[in-house]
């Protein structure tokens, strides 16, 4: 009889650790404008379930770094470049690419660690710089290519942000095979004096250009870096 207390004092004495580390876990309320929520282990590992949100403060992800699994995604049928044999297709994925994060999140770190290169204020040299790169089947990112160049410096400031991201991907699903597919980074360089008041959409688009990538997509990050011209610029 002794010994069965003491079992079911340590079934307990487990339950209760069990409860309060899955408490810990749950994330509090979302608050407006934020992109993430989560638990970090004291080594700074993230544990638990994760939850990611939108543009729009709407749920995109819940990821459980414990399991490695999804627990959550929004339907999503998008069309996306996805490798199929030998060839790149528009296709429906059985199960769609992703950010392991927050896309807000992953734009945010883009646009706050572009600079505007001071070689190219000084020879005003603007314009939409291009690239693209394969998520592979692994969930990391290769094959990183500048489709369309603006100058050596602005390319080089865009290598050096985007290769520096997180590298964490859901790879696509297509026809029950794990397949690469491919993602775009649209950078428009423009000087200050070259913008005009009505000349951006809301969330940074330029209106009248033309999609980089085939319309209704959702594989492509685009951002504005703006230039200043001053005279300090050319004096350097």
């Amino acid at each position: 009889m002794k010994c069965f207390y003491i079992a079911l004092l340590a079934i307990l004495m487990f339950s209760g650790r069990s409860q309060a580390q899955e408490k810990s876990a749950t994330p509090v309320k979302h608050k407006k404008g934020q992109t993430e929520q989560g638990a970090t282990a004291k080594d700074g590992r993230r544990v638990g379930k994760w939850y990611f949100y939108g543009n729009n403060d709407e749920l995109e992800l819940t990821f459980d770094y414990d399991s490695s699994r999804i627990t959550y995604r929004p339907a999503d049928t998008t069309r996306y470049l996805v490798r199929v044999g030998s060839q790149w297709e528009l296709q429906h994925p059985t199960r769609a690419p992703r950010l392991i994060g927050s896309s807000r999140q992953r734009a945010i770190d883009i646009a706050t660690k572009l600079r505007y290169p001071v070689v190219a204020m000084r020879q005003q040299q603007q314009g939409r710089l291009v690239m693209s790169f394969t998520v592979d089947t692994d969930g990391h990112t290769k094959d990183y290519i500048i489709e369309n160049s603006v100058s050596p410096e602005c390319d080089q400031e865009v290598w050096r942000v985007v290769k520096d991201l997180p590298d964490n991907w859901i790879p696509a699903v297509y026809q029950g095979q794990l397949v690469a597919a491919r993602f775009y980074v649209v950078v428009h360089f423009r000087l200050s004096s070259e913008l005009s008041p009505g000349s951006l959409k809301q969330g940074g688009l330029i209106a009248g250009l033309p999609p980089i990538a085939p319309a209704g997509n959702h594989f492509v990050d685009e951002l504005i870096v703006n230039g200043q011209i001053s005279k300090q610029t050319y004096i350097r």
